[in-house]
């Protein structure tokens, strides 16, 4: 499999094992992999305009050499000859079935067990942008996380937004003034990104 040589190693490691036959460019990249050694892997879904996309019910919109589309070709795909740990009861779940979160989650899983530390995941969102949805992002995504992580684990997954790492780190830390300006006048869409 292509790659950057720079690639982190365990990463590479599970693009071989899950998507070595894709014939896609787009195969799956964690937006932010947070390495703290012999203790934990972190991996970040950061969302800014974007939702996160939903798995289908529909198996016939599952092609060959491309990520899957539907709740079954994902768990087919991701969860046939992963045996390494058992974190995920995907199957039992019946609720909105977030795509990217899943692949997210069991490279998490894999990469983790690979350098033997715990797996961690975030889902970082604006929620300025999830007011814009009729349903709650936030919800939806805990529900999502109940309903396939076994519960032992459940804790291992959440869903924070811009806003809230901005007033309980960035916003009274002199240090991060720059960040601080940025975040105040970062545009989406030409208006305000972050609810501050």
């Amino acid at each position: 499999m292509k790659g950057d040589t720079n690639e982190f190693p365990s990463l590479k490691k599970a693009k071989c094992v899950f998507e070595k036959d894709l014939t896609t460019k787009f195969v799956t990249e964690p937006d932010i992999i947070l390495y703290i050694p012999t203790e934990a892997l972190i991996l970040v879904e950061a969302k800014l305009t974007s939702s996160n996309p939903v798995a289908t019910t529909d198996k016939e919109r599952d092609v060959d050499g491309e990520k899957p589309k539907s709740k079954f070709g994902l768990i087919k795909r991701y969860n046939s000859g992963y045996l390494k740990t058992h974190d995920f009861e995907p199957e039992k779940f019946n609720g909105t079935f977030f795509s990217q979160i899943y692949r997210n989650l069991i490279f998490a899983s894999y990469m983790a067990d690979d350098i033997g530390v715990e797996w961690h995941f975030c889902n970082l969102i604006s929620q300025k942008q999830i007011k814009k949805s009729a349903a709650s992002m936030i919800e939806r995504v805990e529900e999502f996380y109940k309903g396939i992580i076994i519960k032992e684990l459940q804790n291992r997954a959440t869903i924070c937004s811009w806003e809230k790492i901005f007033k309980n780190i960035i916003e009274n830390d002199d240090s991060l003034n720059d960040l601080n300006e940025y975040m105040k006048y970062k545009t989406a869409n030409l208006e305000k990104a972050f609810d501050i």
